[in-house]
């Protein structure tokens, strides 16, 4: 008997080790992510000038009131809208959709629609783009400025001064806020949210990188706007 409860015990625990740890964000929240290892990194500790990715995903998508029937998880997307303000020296190049999209905005002012909806991914996020970045060479002034510029940011990015913030658009469909379409349902744009619920913190924050390579990358990050 001894024996038996010491097996459950066992397995038991090792269920726990092994079962991965799923972060539960608050419903439909817009996050950038540096990688597909789930969840996010909030910051980059160090980074190329250039050729930098960052995957814009939405957590928990929920429709609030389905055709007036009540919550029920949202299954397909057909689009969305949020802006991408740079802040210091980062620099959105470009923006991919995983399907043929019409983007009748700009790169920082994404007004998006998808040519056929796009599955939810269970259990995970769901990548509605894949934006490319660069980071400008800082100048002397903000090297010398680059001391505990974000305050209580998560390590290891105390010291960031370059990153991108989430806004809405020009025109956004819900005044004041991002949005997505359920593709079961767009008449009602679905309002969302902000990982800290707010405009007023950076989505993605990178540390500077260092001055070593300013020389031997700049002609590279010039390149792109030629």
């Amino acid at each position: 008997m001894k024996t038996k409860i010491m097996l459950l015990l066992l397995t038991t625990v090792l269920m726990m080790i092994a079962a991965p740890v799923v972060a539960q964000w608050d419903p439909n929240t817009f996050m950038l992510n540096a990688d597909t290892a789930w969840p996010s990194y909030y910051c980059l500790s160090s980074t190329s000038p250039v050729d930098n990715i960052l995957y814009l995903v939405v957590e928990n998508p929920i429709n609030p009131d389905f055709e007036s029937s009540g919550s029920r998880p949202v299954q397909q997307i057909n689009g969305f809208e949020c802006a991408l303000v740079d802040w210091g020296n980062f620099r959105v190049v470009s923006v991919q959709y995983p399907v043929p999209s019409i983007n009748i905005g700009s790169t920082s002012n994404q007004v998006v629609g998808y040519s056929v909806p796009i599955p939810v991914i269970s259990g995970g996020p769901t990548i509605l783009a894949t934006i490319t970045f660069a980071i400008l060479p800082p100048t002397k002034s903000q090297l010398n400025k680059r001391v505990d510029a974000v305050a209580g940011s998560p390590l290891p990015c105390e010291t960031a001064t370059d990153g991108v913030f989430f806004a809405p658009t020009e025109r956004p469909s819900i005044v004041g806020s991002m949005a997505y379409l359920d593709a079961e349902d767009t008449d009602d744009p679905l309002i969302a949210a902000t990982t800290w619920n707010g405009f007023d913190q950076p989505a993605f924050l990178v540390e500077p990188w260092t001055v070593a390579t300013e020389n031997q990358s700049w002609g590279s990050i010039k390149s792109l706007y030629r």
